[in-house]
């Protein structure tokens, strides 16, 4: 089976996109971007999840990958996480690779690309995939290196069929569709994980405390960086520092100040890093 489907950020903007129109045009399913690099958001990813899931479209993300270091790749995975949750999704995750900096070699990029994705599943988010022109898949990366539950995104144009066996065909930047007044990516599906509409993927976040070490220590690190604690050193180590900082921030956002961070303050912080 083939499904149509296109992906959207935010230089197609949302408030000129109709979902319902793209919909009745066939289209199955939506990848829209999330984030780039450490630090940078979509500003559409939010409002183009929430008008297709509407419209009865499957929503997906993907995350435009910056690193040039493993250390660099799992900030990234982690800062794509925390948008994520602004927007849980019907299906997958894609680390978009494709940028100029990246590592020239094999061996190194492939390590890059999955730091990114080991930490994506340490957030929780255990639905992914890579995204790639042809040249990066035949020149830069390697099918072979990266977990076999990983799909695989192809963009190429200008040919009849996929030149390289694939989950998804980018084929089109060009397309033109009943719901929008521009050009659009055109895809093909060929799995059905594309179109199901299961239960929203959205990363899973225990309670924290004084004492807590690993990844969801950095997560909350990272929200309280980006929510007025820029000189937080995020080291995945609950101590003092950090406490301090979920302190502060649960007494300016109304919240019992107990320096535990359980739902109500997981909610402040990601309802606060959506707003920028």
């Amino acid at each position: 089976m083939e499904y149509k489907g296109t992906d959207v950020s935010k230089w197609q903007p949302h408030e000129k996109v109709d979902w319902n129109k793209l919909r009745a045009a066939g289209i199955e399913f939506m990848i829209a971007r999330a984030s780039l690099g450490q630090r940078t958001t979509d500003s559409c990813y939010q409002a183009h999840c929430a008008g297709a899931r509407a419209a009865g479209i499957a929503t997906h993300a993907y995350h435009y990958l910056t690193a040039i270091n493993e250390p660099e790749a799992r900030a990234e995975a982690r800062w794509c996480a925390k948008r994520l949750a602004c927007a849980p999704l019907d299906g997958s995750v894609f680390v978009d690779v494709e940028d100029k900096q990246l590592p020239k070699t094999r061996g190194a990029l492939n390590a890059i690309v999955n730091a990114f994705l080991a930490e994506l599943r340490a957030c929780g988010i255990q639905d992914f995939g890579i995204y790639a022109n042809n040249n990066f898949w035949r020149n830069r990366i390697d099918r072979s290196a990266f977990p076999d539950d990983a799909l695989i995104w192809l963009a190429h144009y200008g040919v009849r069929t996929p030149s390289l066996p694939c989950d998804l065909w980018q084929y089109s930047n060009s397309g033109i569709l009943p719901g929008y007044a521009g050009k659009l990516d055109c895809d093909i599906a060929y799995t059905d994980k594309m179109v199901r509409c299961t239960t929203p993927q959205s990363p899973t976040r225990p309670i924290l405390r004084k004492g807590d070490r690993g990844n969801a220590v950095k997560e909350l690190q990272t929200a309280l960086c980006a929510a007025g604690e820029p000189s937080l050193v995020v080291d995945g180590v609950f101590g003092m520092l950090t406490e301090g900082a979920v302190l502060r921030f649960q007494r300016s956002h109304g919240l019992v100040a107990d320096g535990i961070v359980g739902p109500k303050t997981w909610g402040a912080l990601v309802g606060s890093s959506c707003k920028q």
